[in-house]
């Protein structure tokens, strides 16, 4: 049994992916490639937990506007039906969730078995406990009475059928074993790629649920009748839309669709914090969570974009002494429920905290230090509490005395939760050490940079406490960010450009890049380094986005990139 750290509310729920998952095979890397195959994995079950709850409200508004059916009728610690075990079976892409309810009468020890061949399917099972906090459970667990949700994960993107029997239940009442039918005439594909300049498209199809909608890059969910055909509007670069549906008896669907329309974007601002602002605004996730980080010194806010991702929250910059202006425009927009700042007072004062309280966020949490250092030890631990054993077994180790490098690694450490810690060039401050120490499940560190940025020494002292180590360098900072790109073998589709010379206007844009599952390239001002235009010759991306205003990245590089576009 394993839990999380977010309450929950009822457990009939959506459990929707907030990325689309590779398959195995396409993350079976050439040699001297790097699989991120198991982290992202764990990461993406770490998502469907984080998504439960989200769907809970328009779920309890459906119900309380209906009769409840018989089958939802019931109270823990009622009479068993006599059933001990159900059977769900399907077939199911990575790209659909399916979600099964059932309810427990008594406490059951579970044993769940797939009786199916295929080994890229998993399965969670879903709880909430008595402080409602979300749990989830596995083969052998004994689960208390209540309800329960059963979902099916597929690794690949084409359906595979399933079949797993649970048995060892005390079962309330009978489980519906079926799903909602869901089906599209339009998109036809989950990913697709569309014509540059489209700027809508028509979801076509149909549905026998009891009530299902949709929503577009995080807007707000509009309902589907049973035939339903209506025009969304499309965005010029990564667009993600969403399809929920569910029966009263709890079962749902999930579907998660990309639709990229080719295009070179640029996401600039008058400053750094508007341009912080932009990068949350074309983000698109609906996140009850934002990251507040001081914008400017960037040790704080590369160390914080794992813990960021895990949350699906933007990272957004701020002034020690107060919110500008168009940071609070878009804390506003956002509406969250909760904060993270990372730093103590003297990087961002309780004036900002007090800030974010009077503007109806309801909590707000800090994670402080006397050092950076400290602070990149802290928020690995607050990501080790938040993902349990979600969290990755490797973890980066880079520079806490310049950026480049923590920056060319945030998208992986965001897309598989792997921890930054920031070391001094020559030596391993000591609450890096005691978090290394203290973390034996953490087995591999990759050092970004070369021996100028993180020494030897440092590599050699980690590997003495039993650790692999490895290292991925340059003879530059792009060549570094290009030979991370390869050696991590991400998906070139979309690529992230940031200024490599200076860090402001990129700084909010690792949770960005790990959403898009985008490397970040790093380039000179005034034009594209010989590194990165040799990536681009190997990699012609669909989509681009460049992070900062001309004074950051020229149109110069800009013109540069955009004859790589497909």
């Amino acid at each position: 049994m394993k839990s999380c750290r977010w309450a929950a509310g009822i457990l009939t729920v959506a459990l929707v992916a907030s990325v689309s998952l590779m398959d195995r095979s396409a993350a079976v890397h050439a040699a001297g490639g790097e699989s991120l195959a198991d982290e992202l994995i764990q990461a993406r079950k770490h998502q469907i937990m984080l998504r439960i709850g989200e769907f809970a409200k328009k779920k309890r508004e459906v119900l309380r506007n209906r009769t409840i059916k018989q089958a939802n009728t019931w109270t823990a610690g009622s009479e068993a039906t006599g059933m001990t075990e159900v059977v769900y079976s399907g077939s199911t892409p990575s790209y659909r969730i399916p979600e099964y309810v059932f309810r427990l009468s008594q406490p059951s020890t579970v044993h769940v078995t797939a009786e199916h061949s295929t080994t890229l399917m998993d399965y969670l099972i879903a709880g909430v406990d008595a402080n409602g906090n979300l749990v989830y459970y596995q083969d052998g667990d004994t689960l208390p009475a209540g309800e329960y949700s059963f979902i099916v994960i597929s690794e690949s993107k084409t359906p595979l059928n399933y079949q797993y029997r649970l048995s060892g239940l005390r079962l309330a009442a009978a489980p519906d074993q079926t799903l909602p039918a869901l089906t599209f005439e339009t998109p036809d594909q989950y990913e697709q790629r569309l014509p540059q300049g489209t700027r809508s498209l028509t979801l076509k199809g149909s549905t026998d649920a009891d009530f299902a909608e949709y929503s577009l890059n995080g807007s707000e969910s509009q309902s589907l009748e049973r035939d339903f055909s209506v025009s969304v509007p499309l965005h010029a670069g990564f667009n993600s839309l969403k399809v929920n549906a569910f029966e009263f008896s709890g079962n749902a669907v999930y579907d998660d669709f990309t639709l990229i329309v080719p295009t070179l974007q640029r996401i600039g601002g008058a400053d750094r914090y508007e341009v912080s602002a932009n990068i949350s605004k074309e983000l698109g996730i609906d996140s009850s969570t934002v990251v507040i980080a001081r914008g400017d010194l960037y040790a704080d806010a590369l160390s914080g974009v794992p813990l960021a991702s895990m949350n699906q929250a933007p990272i957004l910059l701020t002034k020690t002494g107060f919110l500008p202006p168009s940071i609070k425009e878009e804390i506003l927009r956002r509406n969250p429920d909760r904060a993270i700042i990372l730093g103590g007072t003297g990087a961002v004062s309780a004036t900002v905290e007090t800030e974010l309280k009077q503007m109806g966020v309801n909590q707000v949490e800090r994670i402080a230090g006397a050092t950076r250092y400290a602070v990149s030890a802290a928020i690995a631990e607050q990501m080790k509490s938040t993902a349990g054993d979600f969290m990755s077994d490797v973890a980066f180790i880079a520079s806490g005395e310049n950026f480049p490098d923590a920056l060319a690694a945030s998208s992986v450490a965001g897309q598989a939760y792997m921890p930054i810690l920031l070391v001094k060039p020559g030596s391993i401050p000591p609450d890096i050490e005691n978090f290394i120490k203290s973390h034996p499940e953490i087995g591999k560190f990759v050092i970004v940079g070369g021996t100028g940025a993180v020494s030897d020494a440092v590599a050699n002292k980690i590997a003495s406490y039993g650790r692999t180590v490895e290292r991925i360098g340059g003879s530059t900072r792009y060549q570094t960010a290009v030979n991370i790109a390869n050696k991590f073998q991400l998906i070139p589709n979309t690529q992230v450009f940031a200024r490599g010379d200076d860090f402001p206007d990129a700084l909010s844009g690792g949770p960005f890049a790990a959403h898009l599952q985008a490397p970040i390239l790093l380039t000179p001002p005034a034009s594209l380094e010989s590194n990165v235009k040799g990536y681009l010759t190997q990699n012609s991306p669909d989509v681009a986005y460049i992070l900062g205003s001309e004074g950051a990245v020229s149109r110069t590089v800009e013109e540069q990139i955009s004859q790589y576009i497909r």
